[in-house]
């Protein structure tokens, strides 16, 4: 299954200074489980393994009545919300996702909520 953020519509999760969005119009669901793209917007430039970015997408998928959630594909940008340059794009395959319970005091569980049609 795959989602398109090409002309994705950001919202902000939370406040719109936390940096935290997410796009409500890629949440596509099977069963309990939801995959819906999000992104973080940071301030200022972060550097990990030698490139810098400023806003990372992540796809997720979220497990609704297990309340656990995953992480599927990552895609980290050199400009914020996700504008600029592709510096890292990497996607884990079924086998590979790491299954984790949500912390619904985070940002985590405010896409969760969302996703899930629980806010």
């Amino acid at each position: 299954m795959t989602c398109s953020i090409t002309s994705a519509a950001w919202e902000a999760t939370g406040s719109e200074e936390s940096g935290f969005y997410h796009e409500k119009s890629t949440r596509i669901q099977e069963g309990s489980v939801v995959k819906m793209w999000s992104m973080i917007s940071f301030p200022s430039s972060i550097s990990l393994h030698g490139a810098r970015f400023r806003s990372v997408k992540i796809l997720s998928a979220y497990d609704c009545k297990a309340e656990t959630n995953a992480t599927i594909s990552i895609v980290r940008h050199s400009g914020s919300m996700g504008e600029g340059e592709i510096v890292f794009s990497g996607t884990f395959s079924d086998s590979e996702l790491k299954w984790d319970p949500v912390d619904h005091d985070s940002a985590g569980g405010e896409y969760w909520a969302i996703a899930c049609n629980k806010q």
